[in-house]
């Protein structure tokens, strides 16, 4: 997977440059900013815990005076660390420029993604009132943020609630990184009648405000990190729904699986192939009233645990039978149960759901990482630290540093994604292929219990080969990694023999792309309805390039093969006796196709 993980975003600043236009302080206030550079400038120690840079950087962005004040921290960071060069500095020095590293974040940030957005004063003192709420901000928000919608949001929030705005800091922050920008439909099979009229953010802010601090919330308010809360408030329903469900839907929070076996399983609507929803408005109460297939129990399951302050999401993989749709929830303080609804028999390998603070793709396999206890430990937070400082030395140039900081990173938490990427920075800008392979390496041990994370630094290996000449080299890596794979995990399987194809059809040997693609099919014959996205590569290639004879051979067998496995199933064995009828047309055989479409009609 492509790391998407809560501080990969800081890599971002590497590469991002936009400056804006800045605007003046009034004199007085740039008095202030003058003195505030003054102390800065003479040095951490002499000012090692006040929080200095902070409070001058939050002057700066509530001042429009963001690339200044860039400047002034880019001349602190080298008078305290220029001349060291690899020299590992004292402990006592790290805490002083960290904080200043995240002042320094603040302010790259801010210029360069709220897009000359001010942020109100009283708002910015409040939000950025300690180094520690400073760098929970930094951890929790990225690139991919609306950053002036996520300020507009907590502006809202901050002047709605004067007395509880303290005490529920992290909800009102994830409230804004998930409801800055237009929250999509839970899913997509809901009729012609989904959810309209989601609530504002206020009134969200005080259903889950009023749950957290009564005895109905299934799970303590405290014992949730800022990322985990974005997994309950993403809620695009109706608040009468969340009401709804607590008047009428009753359970604890480690039996929550229950609630998907509670909505009736309707067989009929699989068997006349009606997979939308047809019993009017689709509401929690509907569902419960007529039952629903697998989407809409899992999305039952999903609604109603975030209803009580439980983190959940809505899972959809493919099986050997098709597509299907689970959920999965915070179990408890420590476990996310993933499986809920999930079918082993099928072997679903792989979950999606959708990121609710990102709107962008991630599997179940991400949120075991995103989630494992580690990521709230003191270690990952000092961790987290150094590598955000690791970032601005990298981002002034001052690699020595850099590395030293992302070390520092990795002796608290190895399976961390951005010391690695920052080492790969460094590795990149110097052109040491030979290193960057022996570096990613090393990454893929510290990431072995992440197959998804191996795999996709495995890629990167094999293209780094190819690009110097080592074809062979690269195949063998690829090859010996699809034999390290669980044999559950035939979606990885799948994925590193694809690109193997590629590398060959990109290399114009398309009679080696087809071969290799029809050995991936054959080793996945098992898999059933899985294969169907190959199949669709498979005939799109061959007609392309002009290989439909050998593909309409092929077919043939394969899709005889498939039929004699799904006996039972008369939907499976159409599907395939389709492409085959595909096959026949790509090459011209409109005998053989007329005659499989007379048997795929007698089929149905």
């Amino acid at each position: 997977m492509a790391y998407t993980f809560r501080n990969a975003w800081v890599v971002c600043l590497l590469v991002l440059g936009l400056a804006l236009v800045c605007r003046r302080l009034p004199g007085g206030e740039t008095a202030g900013l003058d003195a505030r550079e003054r102390e800065l400038l003479a040095g951490l120690s002499s000012n090692p815990n006040d929080g200095l840079p902070r409070r001058y950087a939050v002057a700066a962005v509530v001042g429009g005076e963001a690339p200044r004040a860039l400047a002034t921290l880019g001349t602190l960071f080298s008078k305290e660390l220029g001349g060291k060069g690899s020299a590992r500095l004292p402990q006592s020095a790290y805490d002083p420029l960290c904080r200043a590293a995240d002042a320094y974040l603040l302010l790259r940030c801010h210029r360069d993604f709220a897009r000359g957005t001010p942020l109100r004063r009283d708002v910015a003192e409040w939000l950025f009132d300690s180094d520690a709420h400073l760098a929970l901000f930094m951890e929790g928000i990225s690139p991919e943020d609306d950053w002036p919608a996520c300020y507009r949001l907590i502006e809202t929030l901050f002047d709605h609630d004067p007395q509880g705005r303290e005490a529920f800091r992290g909800l009102i922050l994830a409230l804004a990184l998930v409801w800055d920008q237009p929250r999509p439909l839970l899913h997509n099979q809901m009729g012609p009648s989904p959810p309209k009229d989601a609530p504002d953010v206020p009134r969200l802010y005080d259903y889950f405000r009023l749950l957290y601090s009564s005895s109905r919330a299934k799970v303590a308010y405290g014992d949730l990190s800022l990322v985990v809360l974005t997994f309950v408030v993403d809620v695009p329903v109706p608040l009468d729904e969340l009401l709804w469900v607590q008047k009428n839907v009753k359970g604890s929070q480690g039996q929550w699986e229950q609630k998907f076996y509670d909505i009736t399983y309707d067989a009929g609507r699989i068997d006349r192939g009606q997979y939308d929803w047809p019993h009017g408005s689709y509401t929690l109460a509907a569902i419960r009233d007529h039952g629903g297939i697998c989407v809409d129990q899992a999305y039952y399951a999903n609604v109603t645990a975030r209803a009580y302050g439980i983190p959940a999401l809505l899972f959809v993989g493919a099986g050997r039978r098709g597509p299907h749709a689970w959920f999965g929830y915070l179990k408890d303080k420590n476990r996310w149960e993933l499986d809920a609804g999930r079918f082993a028999h099928d072997k679903y390998a792989t979950g999606h759901a959708l990121n609710p603070q990102l709107n962008q793709p991630m599997t179940d396999h991400d949120l075991e990482y995103l989630c494992q206890r580690i990521l709230d430990s003191a270690k990952y937070r000092d961790a987290s630290r150094y590598a955000r400082l690791a970032c601005v030395l990298l981002d002034l140039g001052m690699t020595d540093q850099a590395r030293n900081f992302a070390d520092l990173s990795l002796e608290q938490v190895r399976a961390y994604v951005l010391p690695w990427r920052i080492h790969e920075e460094i590795l990149r800008g110097q052109k040491r292929s030979e290193d960057l392979l022996k570096l990613w390496d090393a990454e893929a041990n510290a990431f072995r219990k992440y197959p998804d994370m191996v795999a996709s630094l495995r890629q990167k290996q094999a293209g780094l080969l190819r690009s110097l000449g080592r074809d062979a080299d690269a195949t063998k890596l690829l090859e010996r990694q699809e034999d390290r794979l669980d044999p559950d995990r035939d979606d990885l399987a799948r994925r590193l023999a694809s690109d193997q194809v590629r590398q060959a059809y990109d290399g114009g040997n398309y009679a080696l792309a087809r071969s290799k693609l029809e050995d991936l099919l054959n080793e996945q014959q098992a898999e059933g309805q899985k294969v169907l996205p190959l199949l669709d590569v498979y005939l799109d290639l061959t007609r392309e390039t002009e290989q439909t004879t050998e593909a309409a051979k092929f077919m043939k067998r394969y899709t005889d093969g498939m039929q004699r496995r799904s006996v039972d199933d008369p939907r499976t064995r159409g599907v395939f006796l389709e492409l085959l009828i595909r096959a026949y047309e790509n090459a011209g055989d409109l005998s053989n196709a007329e005659r499989t479409r007379k048997k795929l009609d007698r089929l149905r």
